[in-house]
């Protein structure tokens, strides 16, 4: 796995991915991965189908479920489900426009 430290332009995350920085812009999981979101991310957060992700930072902008796995611990902007699953938030987590 691999663990980001630092900041990122808008990313594609190819590889099980732990993020601690931040990305400043739009995060996207590619199929089939697991990230942990631990930082910031600045702007969307797109999910592939068949991801793992779990949210214990903050998504500035919207998190876009396309079909993966999601869990929000920490705080985002929307929720958006458009694929076959649904993104499972905490009671604890911050979901501003909900």
């Amino acid at each position: 796995m691999e663990i980001i430290d630092h900041k990122l332009p808008s990313t594609t995350f190819i590889h099980d991915t732990t993020l601690n920085g931040i990305v400043e812009g739009d995060l996207t999981a590619s199929e089939g991965i697991h990230a942990v979101i631990n930082g910031i991310v600045t702007g969307d957060l797109i999910i592939r189908a068949g991801s793992y992700v779990d949210i214990n930072g903050i998504v500035n902008g919207s998190v876009i479920n396309e079909g993966g796995h999601v869990k929000v611990y920490g705080m985002a902007g929307y929720i958006r489900d458009i694929g076959s699953t649904q993104t499972l938030v905490d009671s604890a987590a911050i979901i501003r426009f909900a």
